[in-house]
């Protein structure tokens, strides 16, 4: 009868055990994008990947209300984003976008989506209903394998043209509010990202009298605000999680010899 209760205890402290180690990685089963835009800070590194100025292609842009401010002047307004980090399309077909649109004439997003370098067609068009007359920004997170198919969403995303809206007011004069755009693996992982909103900007630099030098070409950096989960970190927690299994089984271990010892006495 002993020895049953002793077995019974054993088992117990194993299953406990496992149960830790399943928690400890379901805290960290989450990924970050694969490629993220995000403009809610002037510093950040995103202003890299757009033009400076832009006025033709019928918008020019801005910094507004933490967001790249459109202000659309014709019917068929773009911009380039630059692709900092090609990703694999058929990895990453989840796309989570936070903007506002303000247009009153158009309801649908709208982008081209470029592949290994192809030729921009109307084959690359990727467009979404929105709505129109935000008043507020809004979160959409899209399937692209719905919008484009599954057959279609695969090679190197090497390219983006940003249209903001599908046929604008030919007059001009609305505006549309780009916040963030990212990739991403899964439905959960666009569903569980939040982006960086407690940052704090670079120091400035004061001016200097030194001589004025020719600049060394930098590296592109990828935006401070973009990191992807670090894997390091998941298997420190499964690590830690065995750990204090192996501590769990030992301390059973234990004390059932203890028992053991008791019971013969």
């Amino acid at each position: 009868m002993k020895k049953r209760i002793l077995l019974i205890f054993v088992l117990f402290a194993f299953v406990m055990s496992l149960n830790l180690v399943v928690a400890e990685e379901e805290e960290s089963e989450f990924e970050g994008p694969g490629l993220l835009y995000d403009f809610y800070y002037e510093w950040d590194d995103s202003w890299n990947y757009v033009p400076a100025t832009w006025s033709g292609s019928m918008c020019d842009i801005e910094y507004s209300d933490n967001a790249l401010l459109i202000n659309i002047h014709g019917t068929d307004p773009y911009i380039f984003l630059e692709v900092y980090e090609e990703i694999e399309l058929e990895e990453y077909p989840w796309i989570k976008v936070r903007i506002k649109n303000e247009s009153a004439t158009s309801e649908t997003f709208e982008m081209y989506v470029i592949r290994d370098n192809e030729q921009i067609s109307e084959t690359n068009n990727f467009h979404y209903n929105i709505g129109k007359e935000h008043e507020e920004f809004m979160e959409f997170i899209i399937d692209a394998r719905v919008v484009k198919s599954e057959q279609w969403w695969t090679g190197a995303l090497t390219g983006l043209r940003f249209d903001a809206v599908r046929n604008a007011a030919e007059e001009g004069g609305e505006t549309f509010y780009l916040e963030y755009l990212g990739f991403f693996k899964t439905q959960e992982d666009a569903e569980n990202f939040e982006p960086v909103r407690d940052a704090t900007p670079p120091p400035t630099k004061e001016p200097t009298d030194t001589p004025a030098q020719t600049p060394k070409p930098t590296n592109t950096q990828k935006p401070a605000s973009t990191p992807k989960q670090d894997n390091s970190d998941k298997g420190g927690t499964m690590t830690l999680g065995i750990i204090l299994s192996v501590v769990i089984i030992l301390a059973a271990v234990v004390v059932a010899v203890i028992i053991v010892r008791k019971s013969r006495k």
